[in-house]
């Protein structure tokens, strides 16, 4: 069944409307005609018998009609033995301009009753035929797949092992010192490293990416910056209170008045802030691009059908 604004001018125009075929059927004048809606135009096929000397004069008067309708309202005419069909842009004859089209056709029936064109019976080959209409496929509502299993136990275990690693290798190998190299190359490539090294280490023992990994991951990257960071500045200040006064302080002694520290090394405390925001901005890119690039080859291991109860088997 389809819809066409036709039904709204069956009556008026005095014909019927058959939802099936989207057109309206009957007589005008005593001509059979069909006017069907083809989602494009308009095709009004009057049947009637018109000679080749009087093509012409069919022709002269269509287009004389056409004036009175919107531009471009007539896309072709065409006769066969038994039929006239006139092809008529839809869009320009929607809502208000209906009653155009209701006027085209009277005037056109009144034109060939009035100069006795012969009535010809309904030929269905000569109607148009239209596509078949295709029911609207229901998109399926898609939700996260959760698909925790002993595959994300170890894919968790792999992430906690890299982050341990780099919370470590960026304490102890990171000087919080801007006057050095490694620090001006650390501070924007450290965060992005260590949340890519996480990342894959989860997935290299899961063989997968879910919603354990996300979170896990995202948690552990959080964790592994911030102490790693942490870490970095203690063993700074540490080298830096050696380096001044000969003497080597425990982690113990630097906790204890971490503050008096900050304040005699201020810069330590302020690159401190600045490499911890670095490295959650890179990290937080680098997490983004690497979940693009991965969930855009693996469409079916993050979200599922609503219907669709089908998990991916594991690897």
């Amino acid at each position: 069944m389809r819809f066409s604004e036709l039904s709204l001018i069956a009556r008026d125009a005095g014909l019927d409307y058959s939802p099936e075929k989207a057109s309206l059927r009957g007589e005008l004048r005593g001509f059979k005609t069909n006017v069907c809606d083809n989602g494009t135009s308009y095709i009004v096929t009057i049947f009637v018998k018109i000679s080749l000397k009087r093509e012409g004069e069919v022709s002269s008067f269509v287009n004389s009609l056409a004036e009175s309708l919107p531009k471009n309202t007539v896309n072709s005419q065409s006769s066969g033995y038994d039929y006239l069909r006139i092809v008529l842009e839809r869009n320009n004859l929607m809502q208000e301009n209906l009653e155009l089209l209701i006027e085209f056709l009277e005037k056109l029936a009144a034109f060939l009753d009035e100069n006795e064109f012969e009535k010809t019976e309904v030929n269905e080959k000569a109607l148009p035929v239209l596509p078949e209409s295709k029911p609207a496929v229901k998109k399926k509502k898609r939700r996260l797949k959760s698909s925790f299993d002993r595959y994300s136990v170890r894919g968790i275990i792999g992430a906690f092992i890299g982050a341990a690693a780099c919370m470590f290798i960026v304490g102890l190998f990171v000087n919080v010192d801007s006057s050095t190299i490694g620090y001006q190359i650390w501070s924007w490539l450290c965060g992005a490293a260590v949340c890519l090294i996480i990342l894959v280490d989860y997935y290299f023992l899961a063989k997968k990416f879910d919603i354990a990994g996300i979170v896990s991951c995202s948690a552990f990257s959080f964790l592994s910056l911030s102490l790693g960071t942490f870490m970095a500045v203690i063993h700074t200040l540490s080298q830096l209170m050696a380096a001044d006064t000969g003497n080597a302080l425990t982690l113990g002694e630097m906790l204890t008045d971490l503050g008096g520290y900050l304040g005699q090394y201020p810069s330590v405390g302020e690159m401190w802030l600045e490499l911890l925001l670095k490295n959650f901005f890179l990290g937080a890119i680098a997490s983004a691009l690497f979940y693009n690039w991965y969930f855009s080859r693996h469409k079916g291991e993050m979200f599922i059908g609503e219907n669709d109860g089908t998990e991916q088997e594991n690897k």
